[in-house]
């Protein structure tokens, strides 16, 4: 996969870019103790930012952070699922990236199956609700079935709040 995408190594410095963004960071772990990715989605735009830079950027995420946190934070088999945190406040049409999308769940599906413990879809506006119909139609029925669309309030049963960006 790495060759596919980039060599061999894709290194911090083809990435800074996107990672000083921090539309996606490793922000600690849940409650029950798994990696907690927090996606901004409001600060992603196609226009922003081509599918190579995803790509990449995806990859180092995944390699260099999520699967180190995997072995110190929680080793084991119970430990190697990670929750996602979609934060879709502020989402609109410009966030739509549906090429980006297809990338991701590709990726998870092809080379990250079964890592997802959760993906929690917060403060979805009405918008997000027609995207998501797109999104689950390109999902395996497993993961769509780990996505769940939560309010604040309940966040906190999963993430604790000190923990939000």
């Amino acid at each position: 996969y790495q060759r596919r995408v980039h060599g061999n190594n894709v290194t911090h410095d083809m990435v800074a870019v996107e990672l000083a963004r921090r539309k996606l960071v490793h922000v600690g772990t849940s409650t029950n103790g798994r990696p907690v990715l927090w996606l901004r989605a409001r600060l992603h735009t196609k226009r922003d930012t081509p599918l190579r830079d995803v790509q990449l950027t995806s990859l180092y995420i995944m390699e260099r952070i999520v699967r180190p946190a995997l072995r110190s934070e929680l080793p084991g088999p119970a430990g190697e699922t990670m929750v996602l945190v979609a934060d879709i406040s502020g989402f609109g049409l410009a966030n739509i990236d549906m090429e980006s999308t297809r990338f991701i769940s590709e990726m998870f599906r092809d080379f990250y199956p079964e890592l997802l413990d959760a993906a929690l879809v917060v403060d979805a506006p009405w918008l997000f609700s027609q995207v998501w119909r797109l999104v689950k139609s390109i999902l395996d029925p497993i993961t769509a079935s780990k996505v769940h669309f939560v309010s604040r309030a309940d966040l906190r049963n999963w993430v604790d709040e000190s923990l939000w960006i």
